[in-house]
């Protein structure tokens, strides 16, 4: 009896050792809690008005350098070195307008800037860039700074808040997360323009869109019927139905996109013309997406 209770104990024992060591998902990488980065802005002590000091940071053989020209106040000039070596940019086209933030993780207080985007280690480092004009667009690159410089990725990422790195589906490798805003005259103003939610998944060494994380329900026959008339009402008095231009996107953003005309039919008022015109010029401005460009068809 005494040697039963010793293998029970044995035996529980060695399951809490299992359990509190992290879960495992089925490609062998230990499951990280999910969380989210906060913003380092470079504008706020580098490169604005108030001070013209630049910024550097080394990381092991990697010195990562934010400059300005000194002309005008924003950070214009990024460049990585390994050992002295430019190593980033090589290309005249990835020199942008601004270089606005270095993504980092709070960790007892302090930012952390070398992350594990990719499930090998804290060897990666997220920064964002605006390439100028009225309206953008943003850019997130992500590079790897581990023996070999590698640039993972090169993502627009368009211009609301920053991108929010989450592991959604517990594999152990953080989603990128953003608003894609979708442009065009049609939407009047810059505040006017309708945006959709994107969600990035590291795949097979590059990021693709993944629509079954960025699902959710369609809306009910409730809803719409509690704010068709609200929506019916923007279409005949603004010329930017701001509301409206919202509920469509959203619904395509959401995997609904053979849905979205049917949706268009059932709220454009019947007195109302210039339905067909929208149509067209949504459809035009959705083809331009750099993620969801294929839904237009369902607008033909």
């Amino acid at each position: 009896m005494f040697n039963r209770k010793i293998l029970f104990l044995s035996f529980l024992f060695l399951s809490i050792i299992i359990t509190s060591s992290g879960s495992t998902s089925a490609e062998g990488n230990t499951t990280q809690e999910s969380f989210e980065f906060d913003s380092y802005h470079f504008s706020d002590q580098y490169c604005s008005w108030k001070s013209k000091r630049n910024f550097e940071r080394q990381f092991k053989d990697y010195t990562i350098r934010v400059s300005s020209d000194g002309e005008i106040f924003r950070c214009d000039g990024f460049e990585i070195t390994k050992a002295g070596r430019v190593v980033f940019p090589l290309e005249e086209n990835d020199k942008f307008f601004e270089w606005n933030h270095l993504l980092s993780r709070n960790k007892n207080g302090k930012p952390e800037y070398l992350l594990n985007l990719i499930g090998k280690g804290n060897t990666q480092i997220a920064v964002e860039s605006w390439g100028g004009g009225n309206m953008g667009p943003g850019y997130l690159f992500i590079f790897d700074l581990a023996t070999d410089f590698k640039q993972i990725a090169k993502l627009e990422t368009g211009e609301i808040d920053s991108p929010k790195f989450k592991d959604l589906d517990g594999d152990g490798i953080p989603e990128i997360i953003f608003k894609e805003t979708l442009y065009g005259t049609q939407f009047g103003c810059h505040a006017c323009h309708p945006n959709g939610t994107v969600i990035l998944k590291y795949k097979n060494g590059q990021y693709v869109v993944d629509e079954n994380l960025m699902y959710k329900p369609e809306p009910t026959d409730v809803y719409i019927s509690k704010h068709i008339e609200e929506w019916q009402k923007e279409i005949r008095e603004d010329s930017s139905p701001t509301k409206f231009y919202q509920a469509l996107t959203t619904l395509i953003y959401t995997g609904h996109a053979d849905q979205a005309r049917r949706f268009i039919d059932r709220v454009w008022p019947d007195d109302i013309d210039g339905e067909n015109e929208f149509v067209e010029t949504y459809r035009e401005s959705l083809s331009e997406s750099s993620y969801l460009s294929r839904a237009a068809r369902e607008l033909e």
